[in-house]
């Protein structure tokens, strides 16, 4: 079962009910509607006049479940999956005679490509609606010498283009998105993958979005004539908003509002009371303009939180301050939040606080606010962000001067390669960073090399007592300065953890990322989607560290990092270091890990731990095993950023929590998770898997992308309700937990190594590199 669009657009969200047999739709105005799936009725044709497509579910290997809305009445119906032309569609145009496309649904297609009599591709389209999957590649030659459009689908105001490259042998299956549409254009078209045609004032433009901006933007074409100086007009395209506007007589689109609006801008933040001040110069250079956007709205809130004041002579207008009130930022359940101008009643663009930003998440402001810390900051597309987060250490007075220190004071002498180690948040020391570190020193280098940890760390003692000056105390004066002297970092975690997992201090942070990293890796990318979008910043393009190397275990691992971007080169084929001959104590625990679920931190940091499917997952687990009286066996494994909150919210089971994901490893004779990929180094360990995909349609939804992890290629049994857990736990008791041969063979298709030298082969690694 899959949910392959939702009509958000419409205000419209969803939950799944009853164990994937049907759902929930959730109006705008909070009140919900179930729908069974089995239930709806069989239904042909196309949509009548005024039906609305509100979700669109696979739920079957042969329906499709509809809800559609008519008059603000929601009604459900399937349609059976065909492969043959079901009925003629307007929307549907085949340009070309390779091509032929068959309407085999209201939001259904199939796409065959053919060579004669022999078939090239076949390919259903059942997301024409849905964002997943929006740009495809095939690889596959036809007698054409020209790019060309073989045919397209349109449905309201989206569309998929099939286009043959020759150069590359390949076709492309695009999806266009057109999300908003400024209401003055009167017509708007999408002409091509590419290409966008639009009607303004009865002249006829269009431009090809996909085309590099350069100075002022990309050229308009079609009507010459000039759009009045200071109008803007808006599109939003796949997710990215294009301004269009006129500049010393040309028309261009730009996806940068600073260029359309001709902003200047130089604002300041100051923290005052109860409130935040915002005050400077803020400027549109169009006379006219300026002044009428002085509005300012905040991410999740569609009514302005304040406005900019002005002086009233024409020679100060430019000077401007804007007052907000701090309980107005605070009243979320959000971590980051963007800051936009606007009109009274329109949100228009991001609220720029510099021309231009000395570096990227510049911080322009803080403060500490109870037990959480408010950050004003440069986001992503150079506008502002509000962000509140828990306190950390160093944000406190003392690691700020500390920090400011070291900035001065470490000048680096000679040239012997400086390499600091780290796991996450530099508050462990059990992962493969603590093992490439120990054989580093028992070698004769050419490099002064670095532990970083956390003097809370229980571990700490003892491996000060064994390294010396070489494990140094996290927040120290000396961790700082290493941090500004170090040639490489040698992690398990992203270089921002050589401090935390979200770093906002400004000349620290651009130090840390761009300083060369080798990634060991804390466990093997084959479980949650390498595409999910809170792995955005992990694609090869826009990584906002110097990503040195990737240890990986396998060429199927290899695979799902090509995906993003990268190449042959930018891996290392050794197996992860702390997969060596593995600590394992009295294996005698079910462990259960549930895997980190990005959209719900907000929820746990504001104490609504209840309202997150990762306590319900948790508890419905707990029962399971009381019910079952196993409850002494069980030890719930919380991801390392909700341990604490897991602990406080659970009392009565305080005996059967482990908050450190290391230890439960060597204590686990069967590990249960849904996406975490602890649970292939628990299978090196001697532990039973068991995937718990009890919320699987959920958390696939949430990640916005299939994992390459599923019912092929998971190494272990597969459960759906806490029934099938108990059922498979009793198996592998009986069968003293020895994992089926099935099974075995999958898990050696991830993990390639089993001879205890990984290790060594990173060693040899940093050696041929000179980084040791």
């Amino acid at each position: 079962m899959e949910v392959l669009f939702i009509n958000n657009k419409l205000g419209y969200d969803y939950q799944i009910e009853s164990e994937g047999e049907g759902i929930s739709i959730i109006s705008s105005d909070g009140s919900l509607k179930y729908f069974k799936f089995k239930d709806a009725p069989l239904r042909e044709g196309n949509l009548q006049i005024n039906e609305k497509i509100i979700a669109q579910i696979s739920f079957c290997s042969t329906h499709f479940f509809y809800i559609i809305e008519q008059q603000n009445h929601l009604f459900s119906f399937q349609q059976k999956i065909r492969d043959k032309n079901n009925y003629f569609d307007e929307n549907i145009e085949v340009y070309d005679k390779h091509l032929t496309i068959n309407k085999t649904g209201i939001a259904t297609t199939s796409i065959y490509i053919n060579e004669g009599e022999k078939r090239l591709l076949g390919k259903r389209v059942n997301g024409i609606l849905s964002r997943k999957q929006q740009n495809e590649w095939y690889a596959l030659r036809l007698p054409i010498k020209n790019k060309k459009i073989l045919g397209s689908i349109k449905y309201d105001n989206r569309a998929v283009f099939i286009t043959y490259y020759p150069n590359k042998g390949k076709v492309s299956l695009s999806k266009i998105f057109l999300e908003e549409i400024d209401m003055r254009m009167e017509q708007v078209n999408i002409k091509n993958r590419s290409n966008i045609e639009f009607i303004y004032k009865n002249e006829k433009y269009n431009f090809d979005f996909r085309k590099n901006e350069k100075k002022h933007g990309i050229n308009l074409r079609g009507s010459k004539v000039k759009l009045d100086p200071g109008l803007v007009l808006k599109l939003k395209i796949n997710k990215r908003v294009f301004y269009i506007y006129s500049y010393k007589g040309k028309n261009y689109l730009t996806c940068i509002a600073k260029k359309a609006y001709s902003i200047k801008i130089d604002l300041k933040i100051s923290f005052v009371k109860d409130s935040v001040i915002i005050y400077g110069k803020y400027s549109n250079t169009y006379k006219k303009t300026t002044g009428m956007y002085d509005y300012i709205y905040i991410k999740g809130n569609d009514h302005p939180i304040s406005r900019f004041r002005r002086l009233s002579t024409n020679r100060g207008k430019s000077l401007a301050y804007a007052k907000i009130p701090i309980e107005v930022l605070t009243n979320t359940e959000e971590i980051h939040r963007g800051l936009y101008l606007g009109s009274e009643s329109e949100k228009l663009y991001p609220l720029y606080m510099k021309n231009n930003l000395k570096e990227d998440f510049e911080v322009f402001a803080r403060k500490k606010l109870n037990n959480n810390i408010m950050l004003f900051r440069g986001n992503v597309g150079g506008g502002t962000s509000c962000t509140i987060l828990p306190f950390s250490e160093e944000y406190s007075l003392s690691n700020i001067i500390k920090q400011s220190i070291a900035s001065l004071t470490s000048k680096k002498v000679g040239n012997m390669p400086i390499n600091l180690y780290f796991e996450k948040f530099s508050k462990k020391a059990d992962e493969s960073a603590i093992k490439v570190f120990d054989r580093v020193l028992s070698e004769n280098t050419l490099s002064k090399n670095y532990f970083i940890l956390d003097k809370r760390s229980k571990d700490f003692s003892m491996l000060k007592e064994k390294y010396g000056k070489n494990l140094v105390k996290k927040y120290s004066l000396k961790h700082y300065q290493l941090i500004y002297k170090a040639d490489n970092f040698i992690s398990t975690e992203f270089s921002n953890h050589v401090i935390n997992d979200r770093i906002f201090l400004n000349k620290l942070r651009s130090k840390i990322t761009e300083t060369p990293l080798i990634f060991l890796q804390h466990g093997i990318m084959f479980a949650k989607p390498i595409e999910n979008p809170m792995a955005a910043g992990f694609h090869k393009k826009i990584i906002k560290i110097n990503l040195k190397k990737v240890i990986i275990s396998s060429e199927l691992e290899a695979k799902e990092f090509y995906k993003v971007g990268y190449q042959p080169d930018d891996l290392l084929l050794s197996g992860l270091a702390t997969f060596d001959n593995p600590v394992i104590n009295d294996l005698k625990y079910y462990s259960y890990m549930p895997t980190y679920r990005y959209w719900e931190e907000h929820l746990v940091y504001e104490n609504k731990l209840e309202k997150t499917s990762y306590y319900r997952d948790i508890i419905s687990v707990i029962k399971a095993f009381e019910e079952n009286n196993l409850l002494d066996k069980l030890l719930i494994v919380p991801h390392n950023k909700f341990a604490n909150y897991i602990v406080d919210h659970f009392p009565d089971y305080k005996n059967n929590i482990c908050t450190n994901p290391s230890e439960a490893l060597t204590l686990s004779k069967i590990f249960i998770s849904d996406y975490s990929s602890a649970i292939y180094d628990a299978i090196n360990r001697g532990a039973y898997p068991i995937f718990w995909w009890k919320e699987k349609e959920m958390l696939i939804e949430k990640y916005q992308a299939k994992p390459s992890l599923d019912e092929k290629t998971a190494p272990g049994p597969i459960v759906y309700n806490e029934q099938e857990l108990i059922e498979h736990i009793i198996n592998a008791e009986k069968n003293e937990y020895k994992l089926e041969e099935i099974f075995e063979n999958k898990y050696r298709k991830i993990n390639n190594f089993s001879d205890n030298n990984n290790t060594e082969r990173i060693i040899n690694y940093l050696k041929t590199e000179n980084i040791i």
